[in-house]
């Protein structure tokens, strides 16, 4: 394909003649359309679902070590401890998320501003350099 065939306009659509109101063959029923859906829908559920459970039995079984990788209810467990129980060893998940979510807001605001105020000058006193054509094409 040639470069002037590439850069051609598309044929004109003649918007004068109204879209048929027959469906394509192609296209399923609603019906089926729903049904595919659902099943998509269930797939994606039962995927992770699974994978936990088979996590679980490799654990359980031995085959893989707790200290390598626990088990999806140990880490469950630990996790409510953590999140419930007030002591100074435990339940400091709460502040410890609090703290990293404000570094990662005085990150953002610092960034958002040093960012647009040291390109600014740099855009306004420079050419811009927009190829008209891509490089693979020139």
């Amino acid at each position: 394909m040639s470069i002037d065939q590439r850069l051609a306009a598309p044929p004109p659509v003649d918007l004068r003649q109204p879209a048929s109101p027959a469906r394509p063959a192609s296209q399923p029923p609603a019906s089926r359309a729903r049904k595919l859906t659902r099943s998509k829908s269930l797939r994606r559920l039962v995927s992770p679902v699974a994978l936990l459970l088979l996590w679980q039995a490799v654990s359980t079984a031995g085959l893989i070590s707790a200290q390598k990788l626990p088990p999806p209810t140990e880490i469950w467990h630990t996790a409510l401890t953590l999140i419930t129980t007030d002591s100074p060893a435990y339940g400091t998940l709460q502040g410890a998320m609090l703290i990293s979510l404000e570094r990662v807001a005085i990150g953002f605001v610092i960034g958002g501003t040093l960012s647009p105020a040291s390109t600014t000058p740099w855009g306004a006193h420079h050419e811009p350099e927009i190829p008209l054509v891509p490089a693979h094409l020139g």
